[in-house]
């Protein structure tokens, strides 16, 4: 994870080229996913005291970028 921002923020997915993939609005901050990267859903109340949302980003809110075919 690279960069710092707030809940609602649009965000750009990086594939491990750093490419690219895909912008969403995240439904956590970059402090929230730092503290609750590889957690399991159930852990996430422990460690944030709530669980507003189950995923970081919703399909709903997600733009997957074309594919180049590089």
């Amino acid at each position: 994870m690279k960069g710092t921002f707030g809940k609602g923020d649009v965000i750009t997915l990086l594939d491990m080229e750093e490419r690219a993939i895909a912008r969403g609005l995240t439904n956590y901050s970059s402090d929230e996913l730092q503290r609750i990267r590889g957690l399991a859903s159930v852990e996430i109340a422990e460690v944030l005291g709530h669980v507003p949302y189950e995923e970081v980003i919703h399909r709903d809110n997600l733009l997957v970028l074309e594919n180049t075919g590089d």
